[in-house]
């Protein structure tokens, strides 16, 4: 097996291309290799690869393996592009796609410093949106984004730097909504009511809070 071909050119955008295979037989017997341009210079300050040397079976793994790498990156950032994905979401679609483990670190690692995954960020931002357009208390904000596969110190994080005066806009909202005459609520029906709004996350101080504050706007 040889190196067959380098295209290393400004029009290759960040890219570097190596063919390796055996001429002999022919280019379907070749293998592709898109390789970054930070890999390639490590690989190359490390290895002398030039176009019709013999490769080794451990150039040709160091060569596949900085392609593998890029490939991570690159499918990495597409998969973070649409919307906020955890790391762990993230290296899941990656061995999902056949990327090997070692890769998959890399790439996850390496989305991290260039802030494609940023997990306190990304959680504050859904904490938000599914406080206001969900109307989830603190609790189920948690559940929901650790389910997703973020850190649970950052979900916890998240759900406690939302304001209180919003927590309490939209467990008022959802009363109004689901139980408007709680206050008028046999103990029985009333202990339904505060069950059914904890597990939408609210606590139950909370709730017989927000019970107190309609009885007392009602005996105005």
């Amino acid at each position: 097996m040889t190196v067959i071909s380098i295209l290393d050119r400004l029009e290759t955008k960040g890219t570097v291309y190596v063919t390796v295979g055996d001429e002999l037989i022919g280019k379907n017997a070749a293998e592709n290799f898109q390789i970054s341009k930070n890999e390639w210079k490590k690989l190359t300050s490390e290895h002398v690869i030039t176009v019709g040397m013999p490769l080794s079976e451990e150039l040709y793994r160091v060569i596949s393996s900085a392609g593998e790498r890029t490939k991570a990156v690159r499918l990495g950032a597409s998969i973070t592009s649409g919307s906020d994905k955890s790391s762990s979401a993230v290296m899941r679609k990656l061995r999902d796609a056949g990327i090997s483990k070692e890769s998959a670190e890399h790439a996850v690692a390496l989305l991290i410093r260039r802030g494609y995954i940023d997990e306190a960020a990304q959680c504050e931002r859904i904490a938000d949106t599914l406080l206001r357009y969900k109307r989830y208390g603190r609790g189920r904000i948690v559940q929901y984004l650790i389910a997703y596969g973020y850190p649970a110190d950052a979900a916890k994080k998240a759900a406690a730097s939302l304001d209180d005066e919003d927590v309490c806009a939209a467990l008022t909202k959802t009363v109004e909504k689901k139980f408007p005459d709680i206050d008028e609520y046999s103990p029985a029906d009333t202990k339904k009511a505060v069950a059914s709004l904890m597990r939408l996350g609210f606590t139950s101080s909370e709730i017989f809070a927000e019970i107190r504050r309609i009885q007392k706007n009602k005996n105005r």
